[in-house]
């Protein structure tokens, strides 16, 4: 394994169960070598089980459009109508030595690739689609106001898997059909790079 500092991009569709398996492998430490998840900013309401600076930093619309003015983001987008962006503390993070782990869509990963070209891109893909659906049910994604948000990321889900594995940026694939058994390919994987 390499001992200095890396980043790696974990991709893959809503309700994969990328974000639980960066977690999981920061926190049991398997990797042995100093890790740390990038906390990323946005503008989407906090979930009620999601934590400040842990998860997210949550900030209003108008704060995060001061950043973008202020070139405080090494890389942002506009997704579900939200805003997500990474700050540039990775770039200082990398250079430590640490290996940060980020969550993050395909064209962050377009975009991180262009500063980090050497960064480890792992695409997580459901075993299918009925089971990112009830996946998705289980988080709580659908309110009864909008029954139809289920549907919706769905197809996207579906898009997004088609333009992944197409698109020839990602280097390893993964399908979390069981979660224990994806954490130990992950980290199989990164022993080997």
């Amino acid at each position: 394994m390499n001992k200095s500092g890396r980043l790696v991009i974990i991709s893959g569709p809503s309700g994969v169960g990328k974000t639980s398996l960066v977690d999981a492998l920061i926190s049991s430490n398997v990797l042995e070598v100093p890790c740390k998840k990038v906390v990323t900013y946005t503008t989407r309401s906090k979930r009620d089980h999601e934590k400040e600076g842990v998860d997210y930093y949550f900030i209003s619309p108008a704060q995060f459009q001061i950043y973008i003015e202020e070139d405080f983001f090494i890389e942002w987008a506009h997704i579900y109508n939200q805003y997500y962006g990474i700050d540039k503390n990775l770039i200082d993070y990398i250079s430590q030595g640490i290996w940060c782990f980020i969550v993050i869509n395909q064209e962050g990963t377009t975009k991180l690739l262009k500063i980090f070209p050497d960064a480890i891109t792992i695409w997580i893909d459901p075993p299918h689609l009925k089971e990112l659906a009830a996946r998705l049910a289980k988080r709580g994604h659908t309110t009864h106001e909008n029954p139809l948000e289920i549907d919706t990321r769905l197809e996207k889900a579906a898009n997004e898997i088609r333009s992944a594995h197409s698109s020839g940026i990602y280097k390893y694939w993964i399908i979390n059909a069981n979660f224990e058994e994806t954490l130990k390919n992950i980290a199989k994987l990164l022993h080997f790079l």
